[in-house]
């Protein structure tokens, strides 16, 4: 189970109680992201600006990991909708695969318990985040298509 809450303010954040099981988890898919991605000879402006992003993440979270305990951990919306996304697509990716690394076998299960919670924490923190912006209206099929769902 994953314990969170949307904390009031601009930006908006999320705080979610994360086992140490999911931290390791975490660190190890947000690797695997930023090598798959950012495998590149050449890189835009705007791939340079997400790998950064990408690897605030995965530092936050592999310091986490290192004292292998239960934290909470403190993310913006976009934080979390780019971990919520890299969860998902570790995830699949293992299960389309017949050989598995036994590093990412053993990460796998603290993964999975994160998939839907993340998701729906995601829309949840884009709803907060978008609903006092002046004309906008979107509606839940909006959000799912935002969030790959």
């Amino acid at each position: 189970m994953l314990a969170s809450s949307i904390i009031p303010g601009d930006p908006v954040r999320v705080a979610c109680d994360l086992t140490a099981t999911q931290i390791a988890a975490g660190a190890h898919a947000l690797r695997l992201s930023r090598d798959d991605r950012y495998r590149l000879a050449e890189m835009s402006v705007d791939d340079t600006l997400a790998l950064r992003e990408l690897t605030v993440l995965i530092d936050r979270f592999e310091m986490l990991s290192s004292h292998g305990a239960h934290d909470t951990v403190h993310l913006t919306a976009a934080q979390l909708v780019q971990l919520s996304e890299v969860m998902r697509a570790f995830v699949a990716a293992q299960a389309e695969t017949d050989m598995v690394h036994p590093e990412s076998r053993t990460h796998l299960a603290g993964a999975a318990t994160l998939v839907d919670p993340l998701a729906e924490l995601a829309r949840d923190a884009l709803k907060v985040a978008l609903e006092d912006l002046p004309d906008v209206d979107i509606d839940q099929s909006d959000f799912d298509s935002l969030l790959g769902a």
